[in-house]
């Protein structure tokens, strides 16, 4: 039997090519399952309008994932290129024209945000704690320090 493709743009199904009883040419199965409202991968109905939708949700999900990396595959480094210039667009919108900051000055000015936002108890429970843990770090490092002058006059 003889292979051919649908001659629609959308449908482009592989089958082959049968009779009916009448002698006519059956048509494209693809065609007549988009025609039933029927998914073309599995049995489920279309999500969509009838005759216009070709998938079911799921199936839709898959496809449009092999769409993406079909396009992605085909010119990586462009895919990346334009990705790259997209992001460079809206972290410039959001600058408004302001000069880039480095991450030191952005901190400074997120910790005075923050300082401000908070109430002085808060800020002083904060502050407490960091000389707390500070004041650990420094016994820490002596009683080391202490543990390994032993360890070399005992030998």
């Amino acid at each position: 039997m003889a292979s051919v493709r649908c001659e629609r743009r959308r449908c482009g199904v592989r089958y082959e090519i049968r009779f009916d009883a009448l002698g006519r040419m059956a048509g494209c199965p693809g065609c007549a399952r988009q025609r039933a409202g029927l998914c073309a991968l599995c049995p489920n109905k279309v999500e969509g309008e009838r005759g216009r939708a070709k998938y079911c949700g799921p199936c839709k999900a898959v496809a449009r994932r092999g769409y993406s990396l079909k396009y992605i595959n085909k010119d990586r480094d462009a895919y990346r290129a334009k990705q790259a210039a997209r992001l460079r667009e809206i972290r410039e919108r959001e600058r408004n024209g302001r000069p880039p900051m480095d991450g030191k000055t952005i901190g400074r000015i997120r910790g005075l945000a923050r300082a401000k936002a908070l109430s002085p108890e808060r800020r002083k429970e904060i502050a407490q704690h960091a000389v707390r843990v500070r004041w650990e770090k420094y016994h820490q490092r002596l009683m080391l320090q202490r543990m390994r002058e032993a360890s070399t006059s005992c030998r």
